[in-house]
């Protein structure tokens, strides 16, 4: 089989602990200001804006929200315990390691800088960006497209199964990172734990 010479991670949920980032941090952030918004209009407007359909500031400005506060919403936001030491030994283990996120591109960078990630990705490709979201293709063949490497040589994780099938149609070696599992998989490796990743990508370079 051959062996993977990159990794690719998802951000929210691997790399980050927010899952979802409206419902855990910027619906919260909100409530707490007493900002009046309909959950679901809130999610339309979020994936416009981590369309690039819509600026940072445009999008707290429909909200009736400053968008000096920006910043104060991001602090709801923390990295994945051990997510550090896990990237350093990924950068001695792969050729690259690559970001993929579906995210707004301010939002992204921000938190990137606050933790000083940018240092372990060789690329990060992010959906505010791309214009593009996963599980769409496109956003796949961004990927395969910056890890200059075929799609069977790619271990790509993420926390979402509708995500973890598209990048299983395009080829790439899929981990699904949910804390919540057992372990226990079908089609695609599960892990509840980094470590538990580990495992995983080691025994697919054994293979």
């Amino acid at each position: 089989m051959t062996r993977p010479t990159v990794l690719a991670l998802d951000a929210m949920g691997v790399v980050f602990e927010t899952r979802s980032i409206i419902g855990e941090v910027v619906g919260p952030f909100l409530a707490a200001r007493g900002v009046p918004f309909d959950p679901k209009a809130l999610r339309a407007l979020y994936f416009e804006a981590s369309l690039g359909h819509l600026s940072g500031d445009a999008f707290w400005r429909r909200l009736g929200v400053d968008p000096a506060l920006e910043d104060a919403c991001l602090d709801g936001h923390r990295p994945m315990p051990g997510i550090v030491p896990f990237l350093e030994r990924a950068r001695r283990t792969f050729e690259k390691v690559i970001l993929l996120s579906n995210d707004v591109s301010r939002w992204s960078a921000k938190l990137r800088a606050r933790f000083d990630l940018d240092r372990w990705f060789d690329a990060c490709l992010v959906s505010g960006d791309l214009g593009v979201r996963k599980p769409d293709p496109a956003a796949y063949a961004a990927l395969i497209g910056a890890a200059g490497a075929a799609p069977e040589r790619i271990v790509f994780i993420d926390d979402k199964v509708e995500n973890l099938r598209a990048a299983a149609r395009a080829e790439l070696r899929a981990i699904h990172f949910d804390a919540d599992s057992a372990g226990a998989g079908g089609w695609h490796a599960v892990a509840p734990t980094l470590e538990a990743v580990e495992g995983i990508i080691g025994s697919i370079i054994k293979r």
